[in-house]
């Protein structure tokens, strides 16, 4: 005869423990059993305490299931990196075997190696640049396996120790993946590169990641990890990648908006299309660059842009002023204004979607009583021809009223190193006076000021 047990869903998950109930069924409180369940169970409730002898029982059934749970998401990491099978598995072994005798003989023949063979012109272009990439793979491979290992048995040594349910369960939850990139795709920090949250950081020229100064650098920072930038050269552009062994320089653009080594999407992450100083391809995360104004030096400031981030990308004011009190300009031709090449702001950013919002001004008065025109540009890297998209002249005869210039350009630039000038035009025949502070710092100034997103 079937009986009949008024049970808390958390007391039949504890019955369970102990006692099988796959014959019995539970709906709305009700806990249905007949036979030697319904004796069992007659017989376990019985004891006032039974909920606290169950307890163990229950505790050893959660540790061995969440242990299962551990193993089972350390090899989902696991093949984040490496292709399951193994047949797979034993292709890697043999390639690496053969990475490592090719570039320890002294004369190898490219037919002893076929698996590095099969690979000419896929990987790299020669059998050569194979062997070096796939030891460095594999070399990668074996830190970060390491890693994921080292985290597993440590996670399932917590959970073992783990006197209740709560601290099983927090065990579990607090298991740190080496993970190789951002958790906005799910892949996470790597466990030397952990932080606060896990969100990824934001590259900067200081530790502080939002620094309110202008800087100049030899030393850039992502989170807990550096790069000294002594080696860089001025005038070139530099990408900065994270790997499973911190932060790497790519090698330096072909020019201002050309890289040398190209990246591609790889989820929501930006990584190495090919191979470079030993790391394989796909195995570094873009995480921001930098362009040098001076050997070993690179700088942020409001003049001078050269540092970008992936990640935390954020608006930038940016500004030069002209602080000579003026000067004449009156030819009917594009220029930097004053003639001052310093007159421009320069921007670096390795990524497109990034957008440049800047304004110059211009104080303009004619050399004689007649009325006459004056003009300000902005030229994107250029000084020959104006980009703004709207604008006004400047207009006065040599006294008051005047009617300043200004001009405006918004938009996105394009990936690279590049100059927003400040230009001026005069109108040709008499002399145009332009004015810096016009002598009056408290009352005058002109110059370029915007904001940009880096």
């Amino acid at each position: 005869m079937s009986q009949k047990f008024e049970l808390s869903p958390d007391d039949v998950t504890l019955i369970s423990s102990t006692t099988d109930l796959s014959g019995a069924s539970y709906e709305d409180g009700i806990l249905v059993a007949d036979g030697h369940t319904a004796t069992a169970i007659e017989t376990m409730l019985a004891d006032e305490d039974w909920r606290d002898a169950q307890a163990p029982a229950q505790l050893l059934r959660l540790k061995a299931m969440v242990k299962l749970e551990i193993d089972a998401s350390a090899e989902a990491e696991r093949l984040k990196y490496i292709t399951p099978g193994s047949g797979q598995a034993l292709t890697y072994s043999q390639k690496s075997d053969e990475a490592n005798r090719y570039l320890a003989a002294t004369s190898p023949v490219a037919a002893d190696y076929p698996l590095l063979s099969a690979e000419v012109g896929i990987t790299a272009s020669d059998i050569s640049g194979v062997a070096a990439v796939v030891k460095a793979a594999f070399d990668q491979w074996q830190i970060i396996g390491a890693r994921i290992e080292a985290s597993r048995l440590r996670a399932k040594a917590l959970i073992e120790e783990a006197g209740t349910e709560e601290a099983v369960r927090a065990a579990a939850a607090a298991v740190v993946w080496p993970w190789r990139a951002n958790t906005y795709c799910r892949r996470g920090l790597r466990s030397n590169q952990r932080i606060s949250g896990d969100i990824p950081m934001r590259f900067s020229v200081s530790e502080d990641e939002f620094p309110e100064t202008d800087m100049t650098t030899s030393m850039l920072y992502y989170g807990a990890e550096s790069l000294d930038v002594s080696f860089a050269l001025a005038g070139k552009c530099y990408d900065v990648f994270l790997t499973v062994d911190g932060l790497v320089s790519g090698p330096e653009w072909t020019n201002g908006t050309t890289r040398a080594l190209q990246v591609q999407k790889d989820g929501c992450d930006i990584v190495n299309a090919d191979a470079f100083d030993g790391i394989a391809a796909g195995a570094a995360e873009l995480i921001g660059g930098f362009r040098c104004h001076a050997n070993g030096q690179t700088r942020s400031t409001k003049q001078s842009r050269l540092v970008w981030s992936r990640h935390d990308a954020i608006l930038l004011p940016v500004c030069r002023i002209e602080s000579s009190a003026g000067w004449a300009y009156s030819t009917a031709q594009w220029r930097q204004a004053n003639g001052n090449a310093l007159n421009q702001i320069e921007v670096f950013c390795g990524i497109s979607g990034r957008m440049v919002d800047v304004t110059a001004s211009a104080y303009m008065i004619s050399g004689t009583s007649s009325i006459t025109a004056g003009f300000v540009g902005i030229g994107l890297d250029t000084s020959a021809a104006d980009s703004s998209q709207v604008k006004n002249p400047a207009a006065a005869p040599n006294s008051f009223p005047v009617l300043p210039a200004w001009a405006r350009y918004a938009g996105y630039v394009g990936i690279g190193y590049h100059e927003l000038r400040w230009l001026e035009r005069g109108a040709g025949g008499s002399v145009q006076n332009w004015m810096g502070n016009g002598g009056q710092p408290y009352g005058y100034q002109t110059g370029i000021l915007g904001s940009v997103v880096l």
